[in-house]
This record gives structure tokens, sequence and C-alpha cells, in this order.
């Protein structure tokens, strides 16, 4: 019987402490008997076991289980307008009683367009493969990850963003499979379908265009860059559209989505040659470079780099940006080595403020390839290269346009890259390698693979011994799942040159050492190339291809 007065409350029932020394071990088998005899009673009294383990019931017997209720249809009923309305409700499935049938995002299948049978698949891999693998690219650049802060809303709320990341990640996985693949019908559909919606969107607009509009022209230009299309449409018309949204400045989420469509642009000038969509500057004045006595806080972010970067900070070569990326680089390597949760850093971006483009963070990638800053702009390049290496150490990551982007750009630039020190020469052989390590993961060696392979090994004669480069490269960033690749990868280089002619009798291809800086002006130099000749202060400003007018952008998505 339960109490009747407060009084009775503690003499009647007592709470049960396992750690509590005064209750027996026969006492607290007692208690857990009762109250499993309790539990096991009430689910028998249920028709569908509300704590029980989760089971599926067929559904014949499962509506059968179910109360006949009767539903009065409304006005805003989702329901369709032919079924009766004395129609039994399907009572919604308990969370534990749904299955996932293996993916990992929107059991419920909410999606705002049509679902095909790769509509799961596709969008799986957005979330587990495509988004995680960008992540080391924001990591070194000290940002969030625009790919779910920003562009998955997008997706699971506008039709035609919708549309276009299916077909996006459709395309990625597919490539992923096979490289040499052409286009699916699911990828052709989706494409078609993001197409569409985003002509009549564009046909109808008033005032500016949404997010949903600039995510779905943009990953319409990334299908274009992942399968190789000659054309330029799609982004000229992203630069259209970010205009019609008043410009970059006027974009989103504290300055993200500018940043994240700056670094798309500048990937695609790297890999392609192209001209840049948006008007950027270089700021040569905003370069800051150590000044000795160095301060405090420069020896702290001295003291968390490999010995090699270090020796070289010291010198003054590198400038505070870079510097920090290579300490937070660092500092993640660390944590990665160790096996440890990566610490929490503080959001860069304080309230009121934006976040920075890369032009911003590092301002050394604006740097031409024969200039006295091309090894502080090489070396970032590599870094983010060893990013995606570290994150997936036994594939190839050339699909991502970040990293084809910077291993073109350094199979380049290298061979017109100057090293002064014997620790800046160090560090070339170390750049020299994360660019030699990626083309080794793609055999047969690819001919500008084998080019620079032969200036390698030409300007460094001890490289041919690879004890030699692994302990040069153990002074800068080393990580010890990326060892087979680059010694494979070393192997792999040495005999192509070693088959070939030597350096000097193959037209076209010099050593280093022996290289006229002043001869790369005959070189074609593409817009990410920006003079260094500008005084300090000054800015240059690129010749931008033509804005692509609404109208003729219209004409150009029908023809897609």
């Amino acid at each position: 019987m339960p109490p009747t007065t407060k009084q009775d409350v503690t003499k009647t029932f007592t709470f049960l402490n396992y750690d509590n020394p005064d209750h027996s071990a026969s006492h607290r088998r007692l208690v857990k008997s009762h109250i499993s005899s309790k539990y096991r009673a009430a689910v028998r009294q249920q028709t569908q076991p509300r704590y029980a383990l989760p089971h599926h019931a067929s559904k014949g017997s499962e509506q059968d289980s179910l109360p006949k209720h009767t539903h009065k249809r409304t006005h805003s009923s989702l329901e369709s307008q032919d079924e009766s309305p004395d129609r039994p409700l399907s009572r919604p499935p308990s969370p534990l009683e749904v299955s996932f049938s293996g993916t990992r995002m929107d059991p419920f299948k909410s999606w705002p367009g049509q679902e095909t049978p790769g509509v799961t698949r596709a969008l799986d891999y957005y979330t587990q493969a495509i988004s995680p693998l960008m992540q080391p690219l924001f990591l070194t650049f000290n940002m969030a990850n625009p790919l779910m802060v920003w562009m998955y809303p997008l997706i699971l709320s506008h039709g035609s963003a919708y549309h276009a990341a299916v077909a996006m990640s459709q395309a990625y996985l597919e490539k992923s499979q096979a490289p040499s693949a052409t286009a699916s019908s699911e990828v052709t559909f989706h494409r078609r379908k993001a197409v569409s919606i985003l002509y009549d969107q564009l046909s109808h607009l008033r005032g500016p265009p949404d997010d949903g509009v600039l995510m779905t022209v943009l990953a319409l230009a990334c299908l274009d860059v992942l399968y190789g299309e000659d054309r330029i449409a799609n982004r000229k018309g992203l630069a259209m559209v970010v205009a019609l949204k008043g410009g970059l400045g006027n974009l989103g989420l504290h300055g993200l989505v500018k940043a994240f469509l700056v670094q798309f642009d500048y990937f695609w000038m790297l890999e392609t040659g192209a001209q840049t969509i948006f008007p950027f500057r270089k700021r040569k004045s905003r370069r800051a470079y150590p000044q000795r006595p160095f301060k405090d806080d420069f020896l702290v972010l001295l003291r968390t780099l490999p010995t090699g970067f270090a020796a070289i900070a010291r010198q003054g070569t590198f400038s505070l940006d870079t510097i920090r990326i290579l300490s937070r680089v660092s500092t993640f390597l660390q944590f990665k080595t160790a096996k440890l949760p990566r610490s929490i850093e503080e959001d860069p971006v304080s309230d009121g403020q934006d976040y920075p483009d890369l032009f911003e963070v590092c301002a050394s990638l604006q740097s031409s390839a024969n200039t006295e800053n091309s090894l502080e702009k090489n070396l970032i390049l590599a870094v983010i290269m060893l990013g995606f290496d570290v994150h997936n150490p036994n594939a190839s990551i050339s699909r991502v346009a970040a990293y084809r982007g910077s291993r073109q750009e350094l199979t380049r630039s290298l061979p017109f890259t100057q090293a002064q020190t014997p620790d800046q020469r160090g560090c070339l052989i170390w750049i020299m390698m994360i660019v030699i390590r990626s083309w080794g993961m793609e055999l047969p060696l690819a001919p500008p693979a084998v080019a620079l392979s032969r200036c390698f090994f030409t300007q460094f004669p001890g490289a041919t011994s690879w004890d030699a480069v692994e302990s040069t490269m153990r002074c800068f960033f080393w990580y010890n799942p990326l060892t087979d690749g680059l010694m494979n990868s070393w192997q792999h280089a040495l005999d192509a040159v070693q088959k070939q002619s030597t350096c000097a009798s193959v037209p076209g291809v010099t050593g280093i050492e022996t290289h006229n800086p002043n001869s790369s002006s005959r070189r074609v130099m593409n817009s990410g190339d920006l003079s260094e000749t500008a005084g300090e202060g000054a800015t240059v400003t690129l010749t931008l291809p033509r804005m692509l007018t609404l109208d003729t952008y219209l004409k150009e998505v029908q023809s897609l």
C-alpha cells in the first residue's frame, strides 16, 4: 500500500544506491528481480513494446494492431483528394522501429525533389566522403566547412540545389570507382533536372537570386571541371549570380561563402590557366615577416614547427601568415600521429568580423613562379596536398580540384623555384617529393611527372639515395603511413629518369641550377601569376573576361 502521510514516506520507500556498502548483495539481487518482473509484465500488456529492443513486425500484423481512428479531411491535409476520409491513420514509427537500411542521413526521405534509386547513396557519399575529404583544406586555412554549414541545408530545402548536389555527388562516386567513366544516366537525369529548375528560377527572377541558385550554378560548374568539359558558361554564370547578389562582399555566413568561392576560382585557375571570374587585388603590403628580436608569441609558434621549417622561419624567409599555417598543420599532425582527438580551436571569426579569403590568410599564394616568394607559395600548395594525403594515405586524391590545381601549379613552377640556403634546399626536396608521390600514385608516370623527376635528380644528385631523401624529409612534415607511397614513387621516378637520356639531351628541359630565371618570361603566364614588380602597397587588378548577362546565360542554360 502507498504511504498516506509524509512521515511514512521515508519508512516505506528507500532509494537504492549500488555503491552503498549498507546494502547486501542479496538485497540488491532482490530489487533487480522485482524491477525485471514488473518490466516484463508491462511489456506483455503493450501491443508494441515501448522500451524493448526494436523489431520489425509484418505489415499485416502491424495494421491489425492499430486502432481504427478516423480522420476528418481539412484543406491543409497533405493526403491526396482521391483517398477515403475514413482511411485509418498510419501511426508514425518510433525511432527504435525505423530501419535506416545503411543510410546515415534523412531517414524520413524529405527530399525537395524527385527521388531516384541512387539518391540515398549519392547524398550519403556527400556527407561521409566528399565533405570529410575537403576538411584538410579548410583546416589549413582555419575555416568552417561550407559543404556542411552552407551547402547541405540548401540541398535539403532547395529543388535545383538538391538535384545538382545529387548529380555532383554521384559523379564523384562513379569517378572514385572508375576514373575514366563517363556520366551515368543517374548523373545525367539529375543534372538536367537541376538545369530545368534553374532555368525556370532565372526566367522569373525578381530581385537578387537566393543561395540555392548560387549553389546550383556552382555544382554545375564543378561537374564541368570533373568531366573536363571545355565549357566556361557555368563559371561565368557563377560570377553573374554573385554580381546579381551584390558582389562577393554581400554573400552570407560572415564571409564564409565568399572565401569558398574564391578558393574554387583560384584552384580552377591553377589547374587550367584560365582567367579569374572574380576581381581580386594583390595586397603586397599585407605581408609581414618576423623581425629581430623575436617576440614571445613568435617563439611559441617556432616551438611547434619541425626543425627544418623552424630554421627557415628564423632566417626571416617565411611570412607570419605562412608560419601560422605551418604551426596549425604541425599541431594537427602531432595529434594525428599520436591518435588523439584534435583539440577544439576557437572560431577564427570574432563577432562582427568576416572569414578571410585564402589571399588574406596567405598572401604569398599570389606570387609568380619566378619571384623570391615562390618557395613560400609552393610550400603552402604542397602543404595543401599533404593534408589530403594524410586524410587518405593509400589512394589518389586527384579528383579533388584543390589537389589537382595545386599539383598542376607545382609541377609547372618548381623548375623555376630557387633555394639559396641548405635549409631551403631541404625544403625544396620535401616539396618535390610530395608532388612526385602524388604522380606516383597514378602509374604510369605522366610526362610532366617524368620531366619534374629529371629536374629533381639533376639538381639534387644525392637524391638517388632513398635514405638521404628520407633523412631530409624528416626535418619537415613527416607522416609514417605515407612512407611506402613516398618510397615507391621515388623509385618509379628514378627508374623513369634512368631509362631516358640525360637532361641536357632533351630539348626544353634544363636543370634548376643552370636555369636562367629571366627566361621564364617566355613561358605562358596564366592569370594566377601576378606580377611582383609593383611597388610596396601597390595593387594590381586583373583583366576579367567579359561578364555574362542574364539573358545570355539563360540561352547557355537551355543548351546544357
